[in-house]
């Protein structure tokens, strides 16, 4: 990111047609055309990482789950699925990036697409997220009888709480920057180029993104 932010900032802007644009990267210098390769490479591979480990939370609920409540969150079928998809998005956005990366393509294209697809990964483990909430109601249900239930249902309640707070992050960071990517596609790029609805979406990414992560630091480090 800082990499990509300081090539942009110095490559600045240019006029085409009399108007002022941000410099596309055909006019950009040789040396920034080298660094921004491997940096998209480097960003996708981050991508996947970010995926995957919001994927692997699923089963560290199971695994929280088992420890607490002696009970499984999820079938084994569930839980290798999890980690299969871990291992295709790690393998998918590479390649996701080689292939926008070609002359056919639009040069945008390698930095929406990637973004895009990620995007709608983040929207569908918030899903994943609003399933385990229901998952861990059912759980509350059905350790009511249990001896030591104050205890267990207050580290479960502890922790349903975060993936509530975790979820609603989800949704509108991948919603924002779905939006962003989406119109980013667009001819006209309406909402990219209007000041006020980019930076507004762009703040909504950046603020959720930061709170995701912190809860994630919390689920994992609750101490």
């Amino acid at each position: 990111e800082c990499t990509t932010i300081r090539v942009k900032y110095d490559e600045g802007f240019a006029s085409l047609f009399g108007h002022v644009y941000p410099k596309p990267e055909f006019m950009w210098t040789e040396a920034d055309k080298r660094l921004i390769i491997p940096t998209n490479y480097s960003l996708c591979i981050g991508f996947a990482l970010q995926t995957g480990t919001l994927l692997l939370l699923q089963c560290f609920w199971n695994y929280l789950s088992t420890a607490v409540a002696k009970r499984n969150f999820m079938s084994s079928k569930e839980f290798k699925l999890y980690v299969i998809w871990t291992i295709l998005t790690i393998i998918a956005f590479p390649f996701i990036q080689f292939n926008f990366t070609r002359s056919m393509y639009d040069p945008t294209y390698k930095e929406i697409m990637p973004e895009l697809v990620y995007s709608c990964g983040l929207f569908i483990i918030a899903l994943l997220g609003v399933r385990s909430n229901w998952k861990f109601n059912k759980l509350l249900s059905a350790t009511k009888q249990a001896n030591n239930y104050r205890s267990m249902s207050s580290k479960i309640h502890h922790f349903q709480e975060l993936n509530r707070i975790l979820t609603v992050a989800l949704f509108i960071y991948s919603i924002s920057l779905i939006i962003l990517c989406a119109d980013g596609l667009t001819g006209k790029k309406t909402l990219n180029a209007h000041k006020f609805s980019a930076d507004f979406l762009i703040c909504n990414t950046n603020v959720a993104s930061i709170i995701t992560w912190t809860v994630l630091i919390l689920i994992f480090h609750p101490k």
